[in-house]
């Protein structure tokens, strides 16, 4: 009988030939046969990171215990996945009950966050290969006349070493040498944990290849492995490639986000995109609950409002910015100092709408604004200078000439 090792979030015991320990504490790989790396239970898929890359509370354990996954020398090693359960992220709130402050979690279900956890969560153990993905799709495979349920399955791997009913999908894959994937829910009972163990790594029905076994070169194997060597180049750079590229995709999908977000995370965008406009530091700037922004420059200086609504533009927000401008003109008079200061309304109005379905600043606040003195900019259009600005074909005192000269309201044909 073959010695298992189940490591898992939480159970620490010993039943027969299995030895449970948990994922912070594991036992040497190499004790045993088979160590099986249990990722079902929902108390592991907590992360208490709200924005960025996923993260979970046990990302360290995790990433430890690859570590030892890489150090093995002959243990087999079991990743068992989890079915469609829940998914805690950190909401970036908390509540706060007799004295205790609890973190708020949003749920969302796997399915729905694979691209993510397979990126960040699986990659952590380095063998979760790009050469195949997980796809969501319930179905049932029978080993020995039991059935196991699945939530998800391989795809892009070849046949596998178990297969749903009627489908044929991969639920069970070895994608490298003593590595091995299951979808299937194999603890459910101990009886199905018995029989799949037995099922696929009983030595009566795999013996395990002795080391020596690799050093014997039979027919094309040098050629086979060159082979292997090479597509393994060729699939770092690819990767290397495509990260890159999701890297720069997550870049542009941040600076999109003018388009529907308000609040602190559209002034955050909109002062790194002004930074690169102007070639400007909104660093030092401290918000005092008066105006958004201030660039000073000793040839103009910019004073402005950065709105998320779901209106469109009104009289109130040229009013305010308005105001501001003349607190702050006053302030200049009384240091006894001249500025060339101008006005801006950085706006994402009607934010809950899709761009096309938006309708047109009206006139009578475009007219407001020109009387004012001020400048309408609509976070589409800002989106599409700075655009133009990556392609090289604006350059930074273009958009100081356009922020500084014009009134009313900024549209694309004033710069493209």
């Amino acid at each position: 009988m073959i010695t298992v090792q189940v490591i898992s979030h939480a159970k620490e015991k010993q039943e027969g030939h299995i030895v449970y320990t948990k994922i912070a504490t594991p036992r040497s790989l190499d004790e045993f046969d088979l160590d099986i790396i249990d990722l079902t239970d929902e108390n592991l898929w907590y992360s208490d990171n709200y924005a960025g890359n996923l993260s979970l509370r046990t990302q360290r354990d995790l990433e430890s215990l690859s570590t030892m996954i890489e150090n093995t020398q002959k243990a087999r090693i079991l990743f068992v996945l989890p079915q469609d359960i829940m998914l805690h992220r950190y909401s970036g709130s908390s509540t706060t009950r007799n004295n205790h402050t609890e973190k708020q979690y949003k749920r969302t279900r796997i399915k729905d966050e694979l691209q993510s956890i397979a990126q960040h969560v699986f990659s952590a153990f380095g063998i979760i290969s790009r050469s195949f993905s997980i796809v969501y799709e319930n179905t049932e495979t029978v080993l020995n006349e039991t059935s196991y349920r699945a939530a998800f399955y391989f795809s892009g791997c070849g046949p596998g070493i178990t297969e749903s009913n009627g489908s044929n999908k991969p639920t069970t894959i070895s994608p490298m040498n003593r590595y091995y994937l299951t979808t299937l829910d194999i603890f459910a009972s101990d009886e199905m944990l018995n029989g799949f163990i037995n099922s696929i790594f009983a030595p009566s029905q795999r013996e395990a290849k002795p080391e020596w076994i690799w050093v014997i070169s039979f027919y094309d194997d040098t050629e086979q492995e060159s082979v292997i060597e090479e597509q393994k180049r060729i699939i770092q750079t690819a990767e290397s490639t495509i990260e890159a590229a999701k890297a720069k995709l997550e870049t542009n999908q941040r600076y999109k986000s003018i388009l529907y977000t308000n609040g602190d995370e559209l002034v955050e965008v909109v002062f790194d995109i002004l930074q690169i406009l102007l070639e400007c530091d909104l660093s030092q700037f401290v918000d005092e609950k008066r105006e958004d922004f201030l660039v000073h420059n000793p040839v103009y200086t910019l004073i402005g409002e950065i709105k998320g609504i779901t209106s469109n533009v009104r009289n109130e927000h040229i009013t305010q910015l308005e105001t501001h401008y003349q607190q702050y003109m006053d302030q200049l008079e009384e240091k006894g100092i001249t500025e060339n200061v101008h006005q801006l309304l950085i706006i994402n109005p009607l934010r809950n709408k899709p761009v096309s379905e938006r309708e047109p600043v009206h006139e009578k606040q475009i007219a407001l604004a020109t009387r004012n003195g001020s400048l309408i900019i609509e976070t589409v259009t800002l989106l599409r200078l700075f655009e133009l600005f990556l392609q090289n074909k604006v350059t930074t005192d273009k958009c100081i000439g356009l922020f500084t000269e014009r009134v009313g309201i900024l549209k694309p044909s004033d710069f493209e």
